[in-house]
């Protein structure tokens, strides 16, 4: 009896044993889900923060930009009341104005650099960077017209494209839990899933500027007008964007395995 009740007690504590190591076992599961959880939602932030911070930047360039936008017209104006001419100060001041938008270039082509991975926001820095340097072109030329003015009207249109597509969505209501069975493969990490979603975005404002551009120009000819020699060019590199801009989605909606 002695011994069976010695047998007992070890398979008791055998028993008791081996619940604590489940117990343990079960709550080192749980911490390591909530860790897990917590660093996903440590890289979400940081992902987001990037995103403001992106978003101001370009938000500085757009004031700059319109600001050389506005003071070109009214140089334009200027020269239109006299009689085509410009005055010494006049001509400086288009010297500085080209000064400022060759710096602007500098800078967006600067933070392109920095967004090397994400490619639809360098295709569309690239196209501010086009348009950037024909506006120079024009401030040159020491000519404030109407070619000068839709290169840096184009170049603002971008960039407001760009701040439009990094502005963060209001979060949708809580969806309810999935199933237990998930279909195979990995889930998008939500960081990757939000920068692909602002690409989309930026891909389908780039796609409506290239139409509306390209329809424009195309209405020059048509109503019997030849276009200048920054026109033409325009048309050229407005062609090889939409070719690219093709060429990208089809990247993004079928991207190759790792």
């Amino acid at each position: 009896r002695q011994q069976a009740a010695a047998d007992a007690a070890r398979e008791a504590d055998a028993a008791a044993a081996r619940q604590h190591a489940d117990d343990a076992q079960q709550k080192l599961a749980t911490a390591e889900r909530q860790l897990e959880e917590r660093l996903r939602q440590l890289q979400q932030d940081l992902f987001e923060e990037q995103l403001a911070r992106l978003e101001q930047l370009v938000t500085g360039l757009i004031s700059r930009q319109s600001a050389l936008l506005d003071a070109t017209v009214q140089l334009h104006q200027s020269q239109q009341e006299q009689s085509g001419q410009l005055t010494r100060p006049q001509l400086a001041t288009l010297g500085d104005l080209a000064a400022q938008q060759r710096t602007l270039s500098a800078e967006t082509g600067e933070l392109a650099r920095k967004l090397g991975q994400a490619r639809a926001f360098v295709l569309a820095l690239e196209g501010v960077l086009r348009d950037m340097a024909r506006a120079a072109r024009g401030l040159d030329r020491h000519d404030p017209g109407l070619d000068t003015q839709q290169a840096e009207s184009s170049a603002l249109a971008r960039l407001r494209q760009l701040a439009l597509a990094l502005k963060q969505d209001e979060p949708s209501p809580p969806e309810e839990e999935p199933p237990a069975e998930q279909p195979a493969g990995q889930p998008m990490p939500a960081e990757d899933a939000a920068g692909l979603l602002a690409e989309l975005k930026l891909i389908k404002l780039m796609q409506q500027q290239l139409l509306e551009r390209t329809t424009e120009l195309e209405a020059i000819r048509d109503g019997g007008q030849t276009w200048t020699r920054e026109q033409e060019l325009e048309a050229t590199e407005l062609a090889a964007e939409q070719g690219q801009l093709a060429a990208l989605v089809l990247e993004l909606l079928n991207p190759k395995e790792p």
